[in-house]
């Protein structure tokens, strides 16, 4: 008797430790299927992104290519120059000395050109007079950027309009 009671108890025990064990499992298989439809959507993510980039990537090309289509049509090539601040000197170097390797001199044309005439070229400055010299130092340095200023001073310096083209047909 007291056997069968021993018997009945390790049954419980054994039935008990067995119903864990499935239990275990069975979380540990809901939390794999949890990690793997997780993993799942993130992939899913992930493709959706490198999709919509690839066909705005698609969209840019076939812009660009619209664009020099555009300009062969009117005897013009598209040159790429590097972005690298300089980009403005750089494409009046390869124009001019058919290299972009002098666009320091460009630059530095440039720029004293506009400290002669910084009287003139104050009044299209935030700041003015006041601010000219530390524009004009600022502006020598290597990457700055040159903008509208500078395209004005590079046209009168170079006695040559300069247009701008991006993306559309006219300058």
């Amino acid at each position: 008797s007291i056997n069968k009671t021993k018997t009945k108890q390790f049954k419980k025990q054994d039935n008990i430790e067995n119903q864990n064990i499935s239990n275990n499992k069975l979380n540990r298989k809901q939390k794999n299927n949890e990690i793997y439809f997780k993993k799942n959507e993130e992939l899913k993510k992930k493709q959706e992104e490198e999709d919509k980039k690839s066909a705005q990537r698609k969209a840019e090309i076939e812009q660009e290519n619209k664009f020099r289509f555009n300009l062969l049509k009117q005897n013009l090539v598209l040159h790429l120059i590097k972005r690298d601040g300089n980009c403005l000197f750089s494409s009046i170097s390869d124009q001019v000395y058919g290299t972009e390797n002098h666009s320091s001199i460009v630059r530095e044309k440039c720029m004293d050109f506009i400290e002669k005439n910084k009287l003139f070229y104050s009044q299209f400055i935030e700041g003015g007079e006041a601010q000219m010299s530390a524009y004009i130092q600022r502006k020598r340095k290597n990457g700055i950027w040159g903008d509208n200023l500078e395209i004005q001073a590079l046209s009168e310096i170079y006695n040559r309009p300069i247009e701008i083209y991006k993306d559309v047909n006219k300058p």
